[in-house]
């Protein structure tokens, strides 16, 4: 697939024709690893999916400056990350797409105590819908493992998959989130807990996914794709102020006009009122 460049003839920066097929192979050798231990490093995570296949790549993703304003980058170096932030995500890119299903399997391992979400970033990252339920009135300072715990420690429950939504800037949570199960079966199980789970110092609420019209069902749906479509051309402005950010824009296009209407306007001339058109008074000026 291939994005063709808008024409510009008004000098900025245009956008060049870029060539996906090798970016959505990569994609396909690449997995997503949610809940990582915030600890944990590229090299640490590179041993762990090592036994799947020949690791190309490891990026982390997802920290949250302990300062505000500074960038993920010297977070990253520093390890001054938010003190709230326990977890983080991860890509990892492998030689041979054949690995990427033995990865798969790895999905619920632990490590240091935390269950890894891990899924092909190519495929419907969105939890099982008739699987999961809804969860809210969460304390925002909630970890995922002690919800799995409240849950699994039911009988005849499996938890497969723990999702708290975040605010990116704190990561504190916003107060809801997502369980998904092993059986369909365990659903109707939880529902009973509705109002009388206790997590932290707060009654959960615990509810049905109703369906893609539900708003909070948009939620269920996993990390989009790390890669971008379109690409800048050598040379373009990587300025973050937007004031100075060069933007590709496509060409004028000339635009007929017709005859303008003449309203009448009320205009105050020597103490009367009279009626003219805009046009005549836009002369008289």
């Amino acid at each position: 697939m291939e994005e063709l460049k808008l024409e510009n003839t008004s000098g900025v920066e245009e956008l060049k024709p870029v060539n996906t097929s090798g970016v959505e192979e990569r994609d396909r050798r690449t997995v997503f690893v949610g809940n990582v231990p915030v600890t944990t490093s590229r090299k640490r995570l590179r041993a762990m999916f090592v036994s799947a296949g020949t690791v190309e790549s490891v990026r982390i993703r997802g920290l949250v400056p302990e300062i505000p304003g500074l960038s993920k980058r010297v977070t990253a170096i520093t390890k001054r990350m938010h003190p709230n932030q326990k977890a983080v995500t991860a890509y990892v890119v492998f030689k041979e797409e054949e690995a990427v299903s033995t990865a798969i399997g790895m999905d619920g391992a632990e490590l240091d105590g935390r269950h890894l979400r891990v899924a092909q970033i190519t495929a419907d990252q969105c939890l099982p819908e008739k699987k999961s339920v809804f969860i809210g009135n969460l304390p925002f300072d909630v970890d995922e493992e002690v919800v799995r715990e409240a849950f699994q420690n039911m009988e005849s429950v499996e938890v497969t998959g723990v999702r708290i939504v975040r605010d990116r800037g704190t990561g504190m949570g916003k107060g809801f989130g997502f369980v998904s199960f092993r059986q369909r079966a365990s659903v109707g199980v939880v529902m009973a807990l509705n109002g009388s789970l206790k997590i932290g110092d707060r009654d959960v609420r615990v509810m049905r996914v109703s369906g893609s019209k539900d708003k909070s069902a948009d939620f269920l749906r996993g990390p989009p794709h790390t890669t971008q479509i379109i690409k800048r051309s050598k040379g373009a402005n990587t300025n973050r102020n937007p004031k100075n950010r060069r933007v590709a824009v496509p060409p004028k296009q000339e635009v007929k006009r017709g005859k303008r209407d003449l309203k009448p306007v009320s205009e105050h001339i020597n103490g009367k009122n009279r009626t003219k058109t805009r046009k005549s008074i836009r002369t008289q000026k």
